[in-house]
């Protein structure tokens, strides 16, 4: 195992039929307005952009995709969850597909929670068919998933933390019976730390990590600067090393900016080659100096921590090679990590 595994948020949610993410309301395709976000190795979540993606990543050292996966009872049109989970057979389907190795993130914010316990089982058995994929992440002879957001997850439970508990030792004991043993089950929380709700939670799973925050800053007509969105990141990573009963999967933002779709969420630049190398050499300082970052199991650890995101173009999450940033995010996470 490397010194230091590189996850990279991917989201399946690019589509050919309209309407689509790359179109506003108005019908307007954005990427004429911000060329600088097309990506550059396929506009849409097909084969063949699967394929290249996973070759560039696991040349540049990416070790695993989280892969968003989003419950059949999505209620909006424009996000069919059939359309959302196509990059697990389009994953499954690559000739590249062992060069990249993946987990399944439950993605259940609303209105993607599972609402029935029919639903519930049914979806813990495609949880549990992924986790038995061969190319499926594995710590320490252990599969992972993860549980997108744990707020989200106690709300939908009613706030009981017993229907989480019997939700969450289901899925083991359904792993278990499957012969998959022991797994690890992450779940999602923001940076600056856990509320005491989430605390309590924690004795149910066996991580957390974040998925993306940009934190309480106000909107303004301005952009902030990248460093404000990475510094947020930066802390949070060493709030949750020294206070979370369980150990913490940092995450990186490779930016946010979500100005084409309108957001009304504080925005930030876009960060430029300096900056990029510096947020990852603090990602990877950090990892060296906190035994809570990670995975661990056993008493054993893995340095390990999230890159947000491979595609989230119109988000501004984007470690994927695009007509403005080319391949400069992918050689300098290579420059980095590519030969630990």
């Amino acid at each position: 195992m490397k010194e230091y595994l590189v996850g990279v948020n991917y989201f399946c949610g690019w589509w050919r039929d309209q309407p689509n993410k790359w179109t506003v309301p108005a019908g307007h395709d954005w990427r004429v307005d911000y060329p600088g976000r097309v990506p550059l190795l396929g506009c849409y979540n097909d084969q063949e952009t699967m394929d290249y993606e996973l070759a560039a990543a696991a040349e540049s050292g990416v070790d695993y995709f989280a892969m968003l996966w989003y419950a059949e009872a999505g209620k909006r049109e424009e996000k069919p969850s059939w359309a959302l989970n196509r990059c697990f057979d389009l994953y499954r389907n690559s000739p590249n597909r062992g060069r990249v190795k993946y987990y399944l993130e439950f993605c259940n914010h609303p209105p993607y929670e599972i609402d029935s316990e029919e639903l519930w089982q049914r979806s813990v058995e495609y949880f549990i068919d992924n986790m038995e994929d061969e190319n499926c992440l594995h710590i320490f002879g252990r599969p992972v998933m993860k549980i997108h957001g744990l707020q989200h997850f106690y709300n939908q439970c009613d706030q009981n933390p017993d229907i989480i508990k019997g939700k969450i030792e289901y899925i083991r004991q359904r792993a278990a019976a499957r012969g998959l043993g022991d797994i690890i089950i992450l779940s999602g929380v923001m940076a600056q730390g856990i509320n005491h709700i989430e605390r309590e939670l924690t004795a149910f799973i066996d991580g957390t990590n974040t998925y993306m925050d940009f934190g309480p800053l106000p909107r303004r007509e301005e952009d902030y600067p990248y460093e404000e969105l990475e510094r947020l990141a930066a802390e949070g990573r060493i709030n949750h090393a020294n206070t979370s009963p369980v150990p913490y999967v940092p995450y990186v933002p490779a930016g946010w900016n979500p100005k084409p779709w309108g957001s009304n969420a504080p925005l930030f630049d876009l960060p430029n080659q300096s900056q990029w190398e510096c947020a990852l050499q603090n990602v990877k300082r950090a990892l060296d100096e906190n035994e809570n970052l990670g995975f661990v199991v056993d008493g054993k650890r893995q340095k390990a921590f999230t890159i947000y995101a491979w595609n989230e173009f119109g988000e501004g999450g984007i470690l994927a090679p695009t007509t403005g940033d080319r391949y400069m995010k992918l050689e300098t996470l290579k420059k980095i990590f590519g030969e630990n």
